[in-house]
């Protein structure tokens, strides 16, 4: 059984990104560019996230919280899925057209005693996220 790479939702897409493509790129930013997000220009060399329609900017989160640069270059490229939001609403900010939301879910192999299971809090959607396999 083979489950679907990219799930379509009312505000957007959520993306499943294959072992062969996690494996082929260099960091988050080569993975995003992979994947083939929709109006969207990722440069892999400089670190930049653009529009291409010129409606405002692209916003990255990391499990539903803001994102920076090198939070998103940090993660380890086997643990995640990716969701973008094309209808976005007022509480993001007038000046953005996307959100790049990652949502990245540590191996329990890999945590220590002690630490937290999420580098962020989750949004209420990435437990529904979580229990699909990737």
């Amino acid at each position: 059984m083979k489950a679907a790479r990219v799930v379509t939702q009312n505000d957007g897409y959520i993306y499943f990104p294959s072992t062969k493509v996690k494996e082929n790129a260099a960091n988050s930013y080569s993975l995003l560019g992979r994947i083939g997000l929709p109006h969207i220009r990722i440069d892999e060399i400089r670190h930049t996230i653009t529009a291409l329609n010129n409606l405002g900017s692209v916003e990255l989160q990391l499990n539903g919280a803001k994102a920076s640069e090198t939070e998103i270059i940090s993660l380890d490229l086997k643990l995640f899925s990716v969701s973008i939001l094309l209808t976005i609403g007022l509480r993001y900010g007038e000046d953005i057209a996307y959100v790049i939301n990652i949502v990245y879910t540590p191996h329990p192999d890999r945590l220590q005693f002690g630490e937290p299971t999420s580098p962020m809090p989750l949004p209420p959607t990435a437990d529904i996220i979580r229990c699909i396999p990737i």
